[in-house]
């Protein structure tokens, strides 16, 4: 291997990843500071809300998916 298994990836891969978290929340801040215009943040807006959704609804599909089988073969239960 390249690395070595002492923790000296998993100490830089976080660093990395603090470093674009919080470079990336810093960008609302700064379009606002850059531009004045309401689209641009309508647009992060609307990026970051499809982005949550399409996770949401990416970790329900497993579940959904069990729940569905569970329920079609299941004999029909009349009233």
């Amino acid at each position: 291997m390249i690395f070595e298994e002492d923790g000296s990836v998993k100490l830089l891969i976080s660093m990395g990843l603090f470093a674009e978290v919080m470079i990336f929340t810093q960008l609302p801040y700064i379009s606002t500071k850059i531009s004045t215009s309401k689209n641009v943040m309508m647009i992060f807006n609307c990026i970051s809300i499809g982005i949550f959704l399409g996770i949401a609804f990416f970790h329900m599909i497993p579940e959904s998916n069990e729940k569905l089988e569970e329920y079609f073969k299941s004999p029909l239960k009349e009233a």
